[in-house]
């Protein structure tokens, strides 16, 4: 809605988007979880000792900034999308890297190494997780309009179950013309300039033949 309504620039999105999840978790979520007690040092989560770990450990600091890095550039991603294409598909490209992060895991652990942490053997829970992803691309479609129930009525276009593809296509569709509008107008009154200096041209040539003639 941001984007497509309120026309605000993308990497505003980003940084807001990022900020005040930030401001959150540092004003109310962390002292939240400070008081709780818990086993990290009487707390549920020891601000104090995650420093310390994070000053300690080299191998933290490199996930840390793997992960800042992945996130980043999949939010920005995201987001991109979003801008370009539409909310539906950017819904497509988040099932679809559930899908592959699941994909990879199978992968691993049939054709890599079975007892790799990073693998996941095939279970009768499977068929449910694949159900489950079937069933969010299934909506998506049908919300986008890339697939119509014969018992329903479903929008007439890709794209068009999203209110804020269709303000946008609206403000799309309305700039042209309000800037045709705008050019017809600028001509009419060029034209009416000219119309009118024609007219003081000949009254001033007529007053001048007159004063000739007395």
């Amino acid at each position: 809605i941001l984007i497509k309504t309120s026309k605000l620039p993308t990497i505003d999105i980003i940084l807001w988007g990022g900020l005040w999840p930030l401001l959150i978790m540092l004003s109310v979520v962390y002292p939240v979880l400070y008081a709780i007690p818990g086993a990290d040092h009487g707390h549920m989560n020891d601000p104090v000792s995650s420093v310390a770990l994070f000053s300690n450990s080299l191998e933290v600091r490199m996930l840390f900034l793997g992960a800042c890095f992945t996130g980043g550039a999949i939010t920005v991603s995201l987001t991109y999308a979003t801008a370009i294409l539409s909310a539906m598909w950017r819904m497509l490209l988040e099932a679809g890297g559930t899908f592959l992060v699941w994909f990879f895991g199978l992968l691993v652990h049939y054709c890599v190494d079975s007892g790799s942490e990073l693998g996941e053997a095939w279970s009768t829970w499977s068929y449910l997780e694949l159900l489950g992803f079937l069933v969010v691309l299934l909506g998506q479609f049908i919300y986008g309009g890339f697939l119509q129930l014969p018992c329903g009525r479903t929008a007439s276009r890709a794209g068009a179950g999203d209110p804020s593809d269709l303000e946008a296509a609206k403000v799309t569709t309305a700039e042209p013309s309000s800037q045709n509008s705008r050019r017809e107008e600028g001509r009419l009154e060029e034209a009416a300039e000219l119309e009118r200096g024609a007219r003081g041209g000949d009254q001033a040539s007529s007053g001048a033949v007159s004063g000739d003639a007395c």
